[in-house]
Order: structure tokens, then C-alpha cells, then sequence
């Protein structure tokens, strides 16, 4: 096997074998020529990164071109979500694929910036969201021959449903183990932290002229056993997650607080603030339901209670983490580290 990675500011996938590296594949984010100005931007290329659980094609967060695409055979790509509302997107960032199949991703400004700091693209939408596209568009999907894609023109706009536009930068994003939590980071310097949703999965059989059915599930939900004080939890079936074909985001809250893990980085440090630099970013999940988080001087791994277990100090800014068969990889800005992990991830790879 091999590890893929994008290269923001040089607008390029690359593939990682053993220790080498090549291009896997160039114009990531951006294509010339378009009126993306790839050339003038700190960030054109592709960032979060995913696998079409159908055609098992990659799926790319693309910053110049402000959208989500499936890369197709020979190099063309096809445009999943380019726009909300009809105003476009503002620079994909993290993606995921959710339990049931559906497509999740952030959409900070970050992929807005020029090089100069003058211009930057406009923030049509007027927030930092988290959106969700249905598996049903992903099944659906007609690939395009051309090379270059230009998404001007809202694409599947209907099928582009905002779940969250309440943190004010998100950027990595994972479901918990248990199908029952989603967590996001929060990249703001004035709110670095990371948040946990609870997530409400629709399960009944979506048959909208089949009323028993649903009163019947309703009635299952009822009996369900209620945890210590009384408060009443749903335990979804893995097959009742891969069947539902909607879920909502609810009771946002804390996870925890990236300047607690500052704090005690500059102690490990000595105070070098340039080695604990960072904030909230990439995560991944292993088996186990253990969080592992980049952040502020290293990536840092907790149980799903919030318990820290422990950090991984390496005094650089840590972009991203991602486990790969028995190895761990942890991205910076310059670097790929990477370690033997213990804890395979949730899905096999």
C-alpha cells in the first residue's frame, strides 16, 4: 500500500512509498487556466482527503476551485458540491465519510487568502460551516470526461445540507466508534478547542406511506433501558446506521480545551513558544474510540470521555495525523513523521 497526502501550497497530491515520495498527481485544487488565480494563492491545492465508499475513488477538499470533487480514470474530476444556497463554498477543508455513507466536510475562509493579503476571495456565505452531502449523490454520480471543471454554476445546491454553522473555524472532523458523537476542531486562536456533537441518526425505513413501521420503531426506541439518572439513550445498530439516509447534529459542546495542552507544553519546553505553536486541526479515531488530535506542540490522544491519556510531543505545528495498516503518520507543515501504532484504525484500510 501507499499513503496519499496533499501539498496545499504547491497544488499537488503526492504518494508516499516506504520513504520516497513522487507526485501522484498535480493541479489538486486549482487548474489553470480558470479564475481561481491558482498562482496568486498561499493555498491552491487539494487538502482533507477521503475514499468514495462506492467507487472507491479518491475524494479531494479542493481550495482554489472552492469545492468537493471525486477524482475519475485519466485525471478528470467531477464536481460533488461547489455551492450553498447558491452562493459558493468557501475552501473545503476536512472531509470524512460518515457511518452511513454520507459525505461530511468543514469549510473555513483559510483556502481565501492570497499571497498578498490583498483581495482574498469573498466569503459568500457569510459563516464557517459543516456540511453533509446523502450517499444518494455519491451512488448517482455521472462521471465527467473533462479535465477541467469549473463549478461557476451551483452544483447538486439541494444536496449540500448544512449541519452546523456554530464554530467559528472548523477544520478536522471524525465520528466517534459508536456511531453516536461527531467531533470537530475549532483552528480560531480565539477558540482553539475542540467540540463533540451528539448525532441523531434518522432510522426508520425512510417509507413515507409506511406509518406501522415507524410506530413500531418509535415504540422499540421507547423501551429501550435508560442510563444512571435517568436520561434515555438509543443504542443504534451498525445496520441501522448504514440504513439511514439522514441524521442531525445536537447539543454542541466542549470536548476540550487546546490551551490546557499549551500550557503544559511550554512547561516541557521551557517556555520555547515557537515549539508549541498550533491549533486544533487533523484527528483520527482508532479502534479503540481513542481520539488522537493534532494541536499545540504535537498530537495529543484521549478517550471518548475526555480523559487525556497522553501526547505525542514533537515542538512542531502538527497538521494532521492518519493511521496506515500498523504505522501512525503525523503531518507538519515540512515533515511526515511517522511511528508503529498499536491501534488500527476503525475501518480497515
Amino acid at each position: 500500500g501507499y499513503f496519499l497526502f496533499s501539498e496545499k501550497q504547491e497544488n499537488v497530491v503526492l504518494r508516499l512509498d516506504n520513504l520516497a515520495h513522487t507526485v501522484y498527481f498535480r493541479a489538486s485544487g486549482c487548474r489553470e487556466p480558470t479564475d481561481a488565480k491558482c498562482s496568486s494563492r498561499k493555498e491552491p491545492g487539494s487538502n482533507g482527503l477521503a475514499v468514495d465508499p462506492f467507487s472507491k475513488r479518491l475524494l479531494l477538499c479542493e481550495h482554489g476551485e472552492r469545492q468537493i470533487s471525486r477524482m475519475e480514470k485519466f485525471g478528470s474530476k467531477t464536481v460533488i458540491s461547489s455551492h450553498y444556497n447558491g452562493q459558493r463554498l468557501n475552501s473545503p477543508n476536512d472531509i470524512v465519510i460518515s457511518p452511513n455513507f454520507d459525505i461530511v466536510f468543514t469549510d473555513p475562509i483559510d483556502g481565501l487568502q492570497f499571497k498578498t493579503n490583498k483581495n482574498n476571495d469573498k466569503n459568500e456565505i457569510g459563516f464557517q460551516g459543516i456540511y453533509r452531502v446523502p450517499k444518494k449523490v455519491l451512488k448517482n454520480l455521472k462521471a465527467s470526461n473533462s479535465s477541467s471543471i469549473l463549478a461557476k454554476q451551483p452544483i447538486d445546491n439541494q444536496e449540500t445540507i448544512l449541519l452546523s454553522n456554530n464554530i467559528s473555524m472548523p477544520h478536522g472532523v471524525a465520528f466517534s466508534k459508536d456511531y453516536k458523537n461527531l467531533y470537530v476542531s475549532n483552528h480560531d486562536e480565539d477558540d482553539a478547542k475542540w467540540y463533540q456533537f451528539d448525532v441523531a441518526w434518522d432510522v426508520d425505513d425512510g417509507d413515507e406511506n409506511s406509518s406501522s413501521s415507524t410506530k413500531k420503531r418509535k415504540k422499540k426506541k421507547k423501551k429501550k433501558k435508560k442510563r444512571k439518572g435517568g436520561i434515555s439513550e438509543y443504542e443504534y445498530t451498525k445496520a441501522e446506521v448504514e440504513a439511514s439516509n439522514d441524521f442531525t447534529l445536537t447539543n454542541m459542546k466542549v470536548f476540550y480545551d487546546a490551551e490546557n495542552l499549551r500550557k503544559l507544553c511550554l512547561d516541557r519546553f521551557n517556555n520555547v513558544k515557537s515549539k508549541c505553536n498550533g491549533q486544533p486541526d487533523g484527528m483520527a479515531i482508532d479502534k479503540h474510540g481513542n481520539l488522537f488530535l493534532t494541536g499545540p506542540g504535537g498530537v495529543h490522544i484521549f478517550k471518548p470521555d475526555g480523559t487525556r491519556i497522553g501526547s505525542m510531543w514533537t515542538g512542531m505545528k502538527m497538521t494532521n495525523v492518519a493511521f496506515g495498516y500498523d504505522l501512525l503518520f503525523l503531518i507538519s507543515k515540512n515533515k511526515i513523521l511517522r511511528t508503529t501504532s498499536y491501534s488500527s484504525p476503525i475501518i480497515e484500510t
